[in-house]
């Protein structure tokens, strides 16, 4: 069947699905390490690049004045909050040409994103993230979770700065205050003093980009002085696993090398059981590397040391005794990584995440030093009733945030019977908290909200040009038409310049040979059925064009047993 819809109600039903995942972990996003970036291996994750920072994605357009005259705004909050740990990332599906003319006519503060359709993953990224329109926006806490997902930035209602405070508030980064920036530097000099160099390590490189940001050059000479003792330090305890070595003190030794391994190389969390590197679900994602903000690369001391440590742990892998006591070493290491994040969280009042964090200590790194230490820290959450009762309000105060968050979207879409549903289902269930504040003033002014809408709406009838629905719809099919008789040419100009520029005649004439294959023939275009081979993962195909002032998106995609030409947008 075709179904068309408003734009702003497109945006909110895919948002509801969405909105569930807030407070989850963010879906990884890789970008290229260089201009020059053509595999797989070229890639690193967004979050690794940003680690302990706060991110605000914000899609926009060229072809969306709107989403380009909010840049003004986004320079400002760069300007206030990055040198407290806040990065903003502008992203944008055109080609780099035009994000390199708006970069140079605008110049923003903030970095440029380029999110290459040209990649096979891509049509994965964009069902997991789900832009749909410019303006669209999410924030990602230091903890990679999704604090707010799907809102419009450049609506007058929504108010940026206060979610990116808020975001600050309970997440806070390691320079979100002054005084919290001085204590975090008085740590690494803490861990140094007490031999603790893989700490010391990873506080003083973080903490070195966010004094870049700065740009203040009595701090970042003072990370440098902290960074020479830690190679000093570095140096010397591999010296010492070295010795322990020929010694055969191996768990000595394996212990100062796991450390230094895994906190100067970055192995971390993006190792397997054996030390491998795990693949990513969206590896072959590109997309043009921001600028700056990014962790500060260790300099040629730092190297030389971190190939050294490798070439002692290739020595004990070599034997089997040796071998299982270095990968236990490594585990371990990693565990107190994790364990490291969640005594910070536990610091700040996050219980729920370090909960979380000490969970998966226990579970993946069984039988080690870290999860006896990781273990303790749960019997200590769940056993203390203040921490039980702070756990109960965060996850009312969420689920309440979230229901109220649907009943906004569903006011906004003018959809009132289910506003009004969602924002008495905060109410009920959570009276007093302040999500059920904001529903009552909502409810108390919905009459004027309904009244209002419907004034708007009238208003919006009057100055729109008549619409044509019907040949919308069939201009779809003629495009569709295209590929179904093999003007594989006609189909790539049929479209808009993003369709152009992520395929030409041959990659259409493959798009299609791969839905054939993969989910049949069309049967008819009015029904827009396809017979798809039974087991097969979902596939998504999106097609775009403009005609004039309006553009239309074609999906078809697979769900469960029936694949269906599902819908057809209208947007302004």
């Amino acid at each position: 069947y075709l179904q068309t819809a408003a734009c702003g109600v497109c945006i909110l039903l895919a948002g509801s699905a969405f909105a569930q995942q807030v407070g989850e972990e963010a879906p990884d996003f890789r970008v290229p390490k260089s201009e020059n970036a053509r595999s797989d291996k070229d890639t690193i994750s967004l979050f690794e690049l940003y680690s302990h920072r706060i991110l605000v994605l914000y899609y926009w357009s060229s072809l969306d004045s709107a989403s380009l005259d909010f840049f003004s705004t986004l320079d400002e909050l760069a300007e206030k909050y990055g040198p407290r740990g806040v990065t903003i990332l502008g992203l944008c599906r055109q080609n780099k040409k035009v994000i390199d003319k708006v970069e140079k006519e605008r110049k923003p503060k903030f970095d440029l994103v380029q999110l290459n359709p040209m990649v096979g993953t891509f049509r994965d990224y964009m069902r997991t993230w789900r832009f749909p329109a410019p303006g669209i926006t999410y924030i990602i806490d230091t903890h990679r979770r999704v604090a707010y997902a799907r809102f419009d930035a450049t609506d007058p209602r929504e108010n940026l700065e206060e979610k990116i405070q808020a975001v600050l508030a309970k997440t806070p980064t390691l320079a979100a205050t002054e005084e919290l920036l001085q204590k975090n530097i008085q740590k690494v000099s803490e861990f140094i003093e007490k031999g603790e160099i893989g700490r010391a390590y990873t506080l003083a490189t973080t903490l070195k980009a966010f004094f870049r940001d700065r740009e203040d050059i009595d701090l970042e000479e003072q990370a440098e002085e902290l960074l020479r003792q830690i190679s000093l330090g570095a140096q010397k305890q591999l010296e010492s696993a070295q010795q322990d070595f020929k010694e055969e003190k191996y768990e000595d030794a394996a212990a100062k090398l796991a450390e230094l391994s895994v906190r100067l190389t970055g192995l971390g969390d993006d190792t397997d059981k054996r030390g491998r590197r795990r693949s990513s679900r969206s590896s072959r994602q590109r997309a043009r590397r921001p600028r700056g903000g990014q962790a500060v690369e260790p300099g040629k001391d730092f190297r030389e040391i971190k190939e050294n440590v490798e070439r002692e742990i290739g020595r004990m892998q070599s034997d089997n005794y040796t071998k299982a006591i270095i990968l236990k070493a490594l585990d371990n290491a990693r565990g107190q990584v994790r364990n490291d994040s969640a005594a910070e969280c536990m610091e700040f009042g996050q219980y729920s995440i370090a909960r979380q964090l000490y969970n998966s200590v226990v579970e993946e790194f069984a039988d080690t030093e870290a999860a006896e230490v990781a273990q303790e820290a749960l019997d200590h959450i769940e056993n203390d009733p203040q921490i039980q009762e702070a756990i109960a309000k965060s996850e009312a105060s969420e689920q309440a945030e979230r229901w109220y968050e649907l009943g906004d979207r569903f006011a906004r879409a003018e959809m009132f019977d289910k506003s009004r549903e969602y924002f008495e289902k905060v109410i009920k269930g959570y009276p007093d908290s302040a999500a059920a504040q904001n529903a009552r003033d909502r409810l108390a002014r919905m009459e004027d909200d309904v009244k209002a809408a419907g004034e708007g709406r009238r208003r919006r009838e009057k100055l729109a040009p008549p619409k044509d629905d019907t040949k919308i719809i069939e201009q779809a099919r003629a495009i569709v038409q295209k590929l179904i008789d093999g003007d594989y040419r006609g189909f790539v100009e049929a479209g808009d310049d993003q369709l152009r520029a992520s395929l030409n005649e041959q990659k259409a004439r493959q798009l299609w040979a791969d839905l054939q294959t993969k989910l049949g023939k069309f049967k008819s275009l009015d029904q827009g059925k396809l017979t798809p081979v039974l087991g097969l993962q979902a596939v998504t195909f999106v097609a775009e064009f403009e005609r004039g002032t309006r553009g239309l998106r074609i999906v078809f995609s697979t769900q469960g047993k029936m694949a269906e030409f599902n819908q057809v947008e209208v947007k302004p």
